[in-house]
């Protein structure tokens, strides 16, 4: 599992970014700090950019971090929609599953 932390110096001021695991991260700019999961360097981008960087900066920076992000952080510790201890995947027998969703239904209509 990775947590690896990058730093920079931007024109916000000093830039922290810890790397989670299944695209997460922790981004905190002089105590404006956001965390989200990103797929690119564009959606790093974009979180950069809504803590304060102009584009151009927050495109620049974003492409410098990526080059540090750790190798495993876009590793999948779960799937989509899964719990640690329920699976509410969409999957068959998942919580959105529409045959099950169609059997609660009609056991509802019948009570």
């Amino acid at each position: 599992m990775s947590e690896d932390v990058s730093h920079a110096e931007t024109g916000i001021g000093p830039l922290t970014v810890t790397w989670g695991v299944n695209g997460w991260v922790l981004v905190d700019a002089t105590g404006r700090t956001d965390q989200r999961q990103v797929t690119s360097r564009h959606e790093l981008a974009d979180l950069l950019a809504g803590l304060g960087m102009t584009r151009a900066e927050a495109e620049t920076e974003a492409r410098s971090l990526w080059s540090t992000r750790p190798g495993d952080a876009a590793a999948e510790t779960s799937r989509p929609y899964q719990e640690l201890w329920r699976d509410r995947s969409p999957g068959v027998g998942g919580r959105h599953d529409p045959a099950r969703r169609g059997r609660a239904l009609r056991a509802v209509s019948r009570g």
